[in-house]
């Protein structure tokens, strides 16, 4: 039975990383984040994350 619940949760996780609003959700926060906590690093992981968002996006219009 764990390993049922164990696998569902990650088709669950993988699902989530290739949708582009989970990482322009998480671009959002990184970058609200490094703003108030004035931490350069965190800003440019938000910017990478929103990299990837972009590029996802463009990879689904190009399916179509």
């Amino acid at each position: 039975m764990g390993d049922s619940i164990m696998i569902k949760a990650w088709d669950w996780v993988i699902g989530r990383i290739s949708e582009p609003s989970s990482w322009a959700a998480a671009a959002a926060v990184l970058m609200g984040l490094s703003f108030m906590l004035s931490l350069a690093w965190m800003m440019w992981v938000g910017i990478a994350a929103a990299v990837m968002a972009l590029v996802l996006r463009e990879q689904g219009k190009s399916r179509d």
